[in-house]
């Protein structure tokens, strides 16, 4: 009896100190609020495939780490709000990812009250002004319009035409591209469009009756853009589309009818060359839209839950980041709550998107 005993305490003492164990490690816990429906909904999928690749990849303990709570917000800031109140109240999260200038300016005071860390995919830099919790982790608009202005006047665009969604994310961008632009190309032709506009058919005729305008530099959001370039070219209008991030979406690529294959653009670099094709074997339908920064963002994440799985934890190491290796390349926390990450010229092709320098 008694060797019977001995022998069920050596069985039962490493479980139970192994089950304890496992019990100790309390996930860090963030909400990421995307556009799961509505017309943003493929780059709000792409941005959480990116993640999932991160995520598969991880060893198990580093997987326990973190937990993911998704809620989607159409791109509404509305609806972000409300999945913030649920996350915040329900599910007592402890940082928060966000998509998009639009919806980052309504959520970050609420969540810089909270002292809660806030990583924005977004643009504007309003999102992260005067606040210790946001970050931008997006590349930025100067470092984006350093690479497509230099690139328009080498292709001899002198006069162009820009027709932009109504937006915080889009109105940061043509700042920067003016900043940086200087006066050297003029905008012949520059007009703005709330994002449910999907007609453009008279602002195509008064850029076909000008009869000067060198190219195409359309910023609107997915759903709008497949439909202008259809409407260009329907219009018998052949000039050269450029301009930024939203062209890399296959959906709106598939979309346009291949009216937008041969347009080039800036977003940010893969410069690790080998996440992309990783990306497009795990999800061929996929949008790479913003899809290397979810993965980024889980690897950001799980680091800085190793060090310290707190919220207060998850700032400091955003704030002094130095040197990290992901997707994205490797960059640094740049002193203002956004990020040293590189941008590089693309060019939509009939089979995907092709990095031109």
């Amino acid at each position: 009896m008694i060797i019977k005993f001995v022998c069920a305490l050596l069985i039962f003492v490493p479980l139970s100190s192994m089950s304890s164990f496992a019990e100790d490690v309390t996930p860090l816990r963030v909400g990421v609020i995307l556009p799961l429906s509505g017309e943003s909904a493929s780059i709000g999928e792409g941005f959480k495939n990116g993640m999932q690749i991160a995520i598969d990849g991880l060893t198990p303990e580093d997987r326990n780490l973190v937990q993911f709570i998704y809620e989607d917000d159409s791109l509404s800031s509305k609806k972000a709000v409300s999945a913030l109140n649920k996350l915040l109240t329900q599910d007592h999260v402890q940082a928060v990812i966000n998509f998009s200038s639009g919806t980052a300016n309504a959520l970050a005071p609420i969540i810089e009250r909270r002292a809660l860390p806030l990583i924005a995919i977004a643009s504007d830099p309003k999102v992260v002004e005067g606040r210790k919790y946001a970050f931008n982790f997006w590349v930025t608009p100067d470092e984006e319009a350093r690479v497509l202005v230099p690139e328009a006047i080498r292709r001899k665009y002198t006069n162009v035409a820009r027709l932009s969604t109504i937006h915080d994310g889009v109105y940061a961008v043509n700042r920067a591209t003016d900043r940086i632009n200087a006066g050297r190309i003029k905008f012949g032709y520059d007009e703005e469009f709330p994002p449910e506009i999907k007609d453009f058919r008279a602002a195509i005729a008064k850029i076909k009756a000008r009869g000067d305008i060198d190219a195409i530099l359309p910023i609107l959001f997915p759903g709008q853009l497949s439909a202008f370039a259809k409407q260009v070219r329907s219009m018998g209008i052949e000039l050269p589309f450029f301009g930024f991030e939203f062209f890399e979406d296959a959906n709106e690529v598939k979309n346009s009818g291949g009216t937008l294959v041969g347009a080039w653009y800036v977003n940010a670099d893969d410069s690790t060359g080998t996440f992309n094709d990783r990306y497009l074997k795990k999800f061929p339908n996929g949008s790479l839209y913003s899809a290397a920064n979810g993965h980024d963002a889980v690897l950001l994440l799980v680091t800085a839950a190793k060090a310290n799985a707190s919220s207060e934890g998850v700032r400091e190491f955003l704030s002094t980041l130095k040197d990290f290796t992901g997707a994205l390349g490797t960059y640094s926390a740049s002193g203002d709550n956004r990020f040293t990450l590189p941008a590089a010229l693309k060019e939509v092709t009939a089979t995907g998107f092709k990095k031109l320098s």
